[in-house]
């Protein structure tokens, strides 16, 4: 009898073992569970109950292949068939009245939320932006780039250049011609330096945009109270006003003078709006058009040059297409966008250039992160510019994405032909936020050696 009570107990161990562990980790996780919930200092503020327990729970949503509303006009999305649905043109959702309120440029093709004055506004300005429309702009973009190589020519044996407001000088003023019909003779301001009194008040607007939409109050102030009040209260939100000023004087010299461009000029195609809709229009391209395809060229660059063999291969290939030369370019956009490679780094630019502020951490495939313009070579490479949301989609896309296109792609060809380019010796990257790098001072410094030279 004793020997089975021995056997019975040396059979039950190991059950009883298991049992025992099992039951005290269930009495752990549960004790847990309770003290996050009633007892931890933060068990008073709301928020989803998986998030009481762990941080996994937000990456396991941000995974999700689902359309997740995080706000009352809020989606985060992880499921790429959704963009069909949430860009569709049949049935488009209404935009947000009080997000586009806050930039204060009414009624543009950009802030119009009514679905039926959008249509019209977008109809008035189709016409100057077709492929025919940009091939128009093509010398206008060769001009001004032309005069950005010559001003990196000036300053190459003196200093590093910051190349993101070298950039941004010639990329206003194309879109400013072809917005105003004027020049702001910006990429000659300075004889030291690339910087602009305009880029300093593009600044300046910029940071005052999230007190526009954050602070109702501050919106309706601008509409009511004298300038000088403004200022007093807020110098910051008043140059989003004095914004206006230069512009309004534009299309009055435009009004008095018609066109002396061989281009298209917008106001060519708003005739028939007020007088302030025409300035707001013109103004909405501008800064559209201007900071963001600086941005873009700049991340490209700078990935072209930091990843090893990019560069190389890039001018190789532009060589190969006979475009080595660092003589003026008599070459057509046209031919320049069959330089395959060439194509793939001005797509990649265009994907990675444009920060895209969201909630969620970013989801995405193993090399989502990085610059690879052969991914645009692969044989089944064609579907994945649907894909490609630079622009965004559906009714409301950029309407400058094909100016977009032939800017990057000339300024490129114009960099890499003229100049050896290298990053400096002591190169730090700029300031990662998120997705997006950040170029505030000193922005992206690089050296160029003319080829000229060599």
């Amino acid at each position: 009898m004793e020997d089975w009570r021995i056997g019975s107990l040396q059979i039950l161990g190991p059950g009883i073992a298991l049992t025992g562990t099992v039951a005290t980790v269930i009495l752990v996780v549960l004790i847990r569970s309770i003290y996050y919930h009633a007892w931890h200092s933060l068990s008073r503020f709301r928020g989803p109950s998986a998030a009481a327990m762990s941080r996994h729970w937000i990456y396991r949503v941000s995974k999700q292949p689902r359309a997740l509303r995080v706000g009352p006009n809020e989606l985060h999305i992880s499921d790429v068939s959704q963009y069909k649905v949430i860009y569709s043109q049949s049935k488009p959702f209404p935009k947000d009245v009080p997000f586009y309120e806050g930039f204060k440029i009414p009624h543009t093709v950009f802030t119009e939320v009514d679905a039926g004055k959008h249509k019209e506004r977008r109809r008035l300005l189709n016409p100057l932006f077709p492929r025919a429309g940009v091939l128009k702009l093509e010398p206008i973009i060769h001009e001004k780039t032309e005069v950005l190589m010559k001003g990196i020519r000036h300053l190459q044996d003196t200093h590093s250049i910051n190349i993101y407001d070298a950039f941004r000088c010639p990329t206003t003023e194309i879109i400013m011609g072809f917005a105003f019909a004027r020049s702001a003779n910006m990429l000659e301001e300075s004889q030291t330096t690339f910087e602009s009194w305009f880029l300093t008040s593009f600044d300046a607007v910029a940071r005052s945009l999230w007190k526009m939409q954050e602070w109702p109050i501050a919106r309706k102030a601008l509409g009511v109270l004298p300038m000088s009040a403004v200022t007093l209260i807020d110098p910051q939100i008043a140059n989003v006003v004095k914004m206006l000023k230069p512009w309004r004087c534009c299309l009055q010299h435009y009004a008095n003078n018609g066109s002396t461009t061989s281009h298209p000029v917008v106001f060519d195609n708003l005739s028939s709006l007020p007088h302030d809709l025409e300035v707001t229009e013109a103004l909405d391209i501008l800064i559209a058009g201007a900071d963001t395809m600086a941005s873009t060229l700049t991340a490209g660059l700078l990935n072209i040059l930091s990843i090893s063999g990019i560069h190389s291969k890039l001018v190789n290939a532009m060589r190969e297409a006979d475009m080595g030369s660092y003589s003026h370019s008599g070459t057509q956009l046209l031919d320049l966008e069959n330089v395959a490679f060439l194509s793939a780094c001005v797509k990649g630019s265009l994907r990675i250039g444009m920060p895209v502020p969201g909630r969620l951490p970013r989801g995405g495939g193993a090399d989502a992160r990085v610059f690879n313009p052969d991914r645009w070579l692969q044989p089944e490479a064609k579907h994945l510019e649907q894909y490609l949301c630079t622009f965004s989609k559906g009714a409301r896309m950029c309407i400058g994405q094909n100016v977009a296109y032939a800017e990057v792609t000339i300024v490129m060809v114009h960099l890499f032909r003229n100049f050896d380019i290298r990053l400096p010796s002591d190169f730090c990257p700029p300031e990662r936020k998120d997705f997006a790098m950040k170029y505030s001072k000193p922005g992206l410094p690089l050296q160029f050696s003319s080829l000229a030279e060599k």
